[in-house]
């Protein structure tokens, strides 16, 4: 049933907002009030930028993760209360933990500690009872600072009650002080980690608009080139058909020029020719006008010389 459960989560993917949904809704039925630390989105994007989950696809609004990823998130929410832990610890243990071990801290089935904040007996003891413990790895600094720790002996006698009972008032002061610095320490540590998402937030959001501008610029640049293109093409066969154009009105000119000096040439031989029928019909109009003016003359003589002749 686990497996075929698990098989399922694996198979139904969500979107980023529905995972975190899930997760602080299970978050928030399961642990104590106290413990419940909602994971915001830009947690989640850095987990991701920091190899805590597994990057999935390109970056956007439609990348999907599986639903079993839930009880995963949870169990980084808590390593991360876990001040002793870095994100490079908290990287290697889940690496090594199965699916069920992590169900079953999450659902608060089974203890979440540190092997090294247990006594070895009592750890040898919980594992022989058959509990599974989870092997969280913690900072070579922070067991140094533990295996460091002084403790300074004890006298003997009623003096040495006396002693240890205000040494142990010591240590409890000394113990309210640790958990009040490690509480001081988890605020710290939970709001460096908030502005770290902030920042990569910020980062994300930068990046976005930075991508939208350039796709936006890209895409503007791209019609604009398109529509130039188009428009240029048009030019070219307006100019084309201008060209087409010139070349039938020269022609035509050439053909009308052409014609026009055969008429003209005709018309010149017509005038030409007319004007040599016109200078022989004047020179025939002028012979017969003389001769007519010679015959009227004689006509003349001759009726002047009838008249004196029937005057006598």
């Amino acid at each position: 049933m686990t497996y075929h459960r698990a098989m399922n989560e694996e198979n139904v993917l969500l979107d980023i907002g529905e995972l975190l949904h899930q997760a602080n809704a299970l978050q928030v039925d399961t642990w104590p009030e106290s413990d419940v630390v909602l994971i915001t989105e830009r947690t989640f994007r850095y987990w991701v930028k920091q190899g805590l989950i597994e990057r999935r696809g390109s970056r956007g609004a439609g990348v999907k993760y599986p639903k079993a990823l839930v009880n995963r998130l949870l169990f980084i929410r808590m390593l991360q209360k876990k001040g002793a832990l870095s994100l490079e610890n908290i990287r290697t243990t889940i690496t090594s933990v199965d699916e069920e071990t992590i169900r079953r801290v999450v659902m608060l089935e089974e203890r979440l500690d540190l092997v090294n904040e247990i006594d070895p007996d009592s750890a040898r003891a919980r594992m022989e009872a058959g509990e599974q413990m989870v092997p969280l790895t913690v900072d070579a600094a922070t067991q140094s600072k533990q295996r460091n720790r002084v403790r300074p002996e004890l006298p003997n006698g009623r003096g040495a009650i006396d002693l240890k009972r205000r040494q142990g008032e010591v240590m409890n002061q000394l113990k309210r002080i640790e958990d009040r610095i490690d509480a001081q320490k988890a605020v710290f540590h939970s709001e460096f980690m908030d502005a770290q998402d902030r920042i990569q937030a910020s980062n994300s959001h930068l990046n976005d608009v930075i991508e939208n501008t350039v796709y936006k610029v890209v895409a503007e640049t791209e019609r604009s080139r398109a529509k130039l293109s188009e428009e240029f093409k048009l030019a070219q066969d307006e100019m084309r058909a201008l060209t087409e154009r010139l070349q039938d009105s020269i022609l035509h000119v050439r053909h009308v020029s052409d014609r026009f000096d055969l008429h003209r040439e005709k018309t010149s031989r017509e005038i030409t020719e007319l004007a040599m029928r016109f200078d022989e019909y004047h020179h025939e109009t002028s012979e017969k006008i003389m001769d007519l003016a010679h015959r009227l003359e004689e006509f003349l003589s001759k009726s002047q010389a009838d008249r004196d002749d029937k005057g006598n």
